[in-house]
């Protein structure tokens, strides 16, 4: 195959790239349209509080406030659920505790340090492997 440097393909962008291309772009055209106060929100938060937070927004996900109508049996299993699933109750315990109407404080849902929870399974993952294979030799 001959080489031709003329018509090579042109490498694209990465999706980090392409990503931070778009919000730059972004927070240019809210420099440049917006006034000041709404400019700002485009703007990197460098303070580690959440910037909305005089406003009630504590995180970054987006929400919609609204009340579900649904069935009261509907609303019995969906408790059932949460209360065996939040606060590790058996079967009979989320059935006692929704019949009751009792109140029941449910587990904080944390992904904090996900990252070193999954690098320390492949750690001793790892560590098995190698006394395995010094167990074989």
């Amino acid at each position: 195959m001959i080489d031709d440097p003329q018509n090579k393909a042109a490498q694209r962008p990465s999706m980090r790239q392409q990503l931070k291309a778009f919000v730059s772009t972004c927070r240019a055209i809210a420099r440049l349209t917006m006034g000041v106060k709404d400019a700002s929100l485009f703007k990197v938060n460098k303070n580690k509080k959440p910037r909305l937070q005089h406003l009630g927004i504590y995180n970054h996900v987006p929400m919609v406030s609204f009340q579900v109508v649904v069935a009261e049996e509907t609303k019995k299993g969906i408790a059932h659920h949460i209360i065996r699933s939040q606060a590790r109750r058996s079967l009979t315990q989320a059935h006692e505790i929704v019949q009751q109407r009792q109140t029941v404080k449910l587990r904080k849902r944390s992904v904090v340090n996900r990252t070193r929870w999954s690098r320390s399974i492949k750690e001793r993952q790892e560590t098995r492997k190698q006394r395995k294979i010094g167990e074989d030799e």
